[in-house]
């Protein structure tokens, strides 16, 4: 059938074992996710990093370097204790909570450059961290010659996702103003039940592989 075709060019195309195609495509919309997000909320974080004026600009860079060296070992510890599935869903719940506390407060308080500055140096935990678990929960769930073999095109699914997120943050925020931040935050929702299913995916081929040697 047509899906038989596709699978076989793609396979063709990059090189894939024919087991890479079915997980492959969960790990690529994955990766779409989370920088689609990313490329929704950055420019909107950087409209208002800018709306305070270009000579406070240095004093948000310093606050989002403190704010990365509190959380750094917040986020190193939960690594070593939480399997990654359950990390990026808590995680991204978490971001995505403070986020949509912060835009309340920025819409509740347009004229408190506090409140967008909290918003501005919030930016940078949006920036690094998501997409970091994100590529921590790939590593646990693709051996070393997968990641040889589909890492490339689970590349190029985030790129796509960055400049369809970037086309839509524009088109939205005219449209819809500031509630705009909902969809990133509904997109990072998603992708936790996507990495869900990737790594009930990546359970069963190993239950296969056990089988098979059996």
């Amino acid at each position: 059938g047509p899906d038989g075709a596709f699978r076989a060019g793609l396979r063709s195309a990059f090189n894939l074992d024919p087991s890479d195609v079915a997980p492959l495509r969960l790990s690529a919309i994955g990766g779409w996710a989370v920088i689609f997000a990313y490329g929704i909320v950055s420019p909107l974080l950087e409209v208002v990093a800018l709306s305070l004026g270009m000579d406070i600009l240095p004093l948000v860079t310093a606050g989002q370097t403190l704010l990365m060296f509190a959380v750094n070992p917040l986020y190193q510890y939960a690594q070593r204790r939480m399997l990654p599935t359950e990390l990026i869903g808590i995680a991204y719940r978490l971001m995505a909570g403070m986020l949509l506390a912060l835009e309340a407060l920025a819409t509740a308080w347009p004229h408190r450059r506090a409140v967008a500055y909290c918003l501005a140096v919030y930016g940078g935990i949006i920036a690094t961290y998501p997409p970091a678990l994100y590529d921590s929960f790939l590593a646990s769930v693709h051996t070393r010659p997968e990641a040889k073999r589909v890492y490339g095109i689970i590349f190029f699914g985030k790129q796509a996702g960055l400049v369809l997120g970037s086309a839509a943050a524009g088109l939205l925020f005219e449209r819809f103003g500031p509630p705009t931040i909902l969809v990133a935050c509904a997109t990072y929702e998603a992708t936790t039940h996507l990495v869900r299913c990737r790594s009930a995916c990546a359970r069963g081929e190993g239950e296969d592989e056990l089988s098979s040697r059996k």
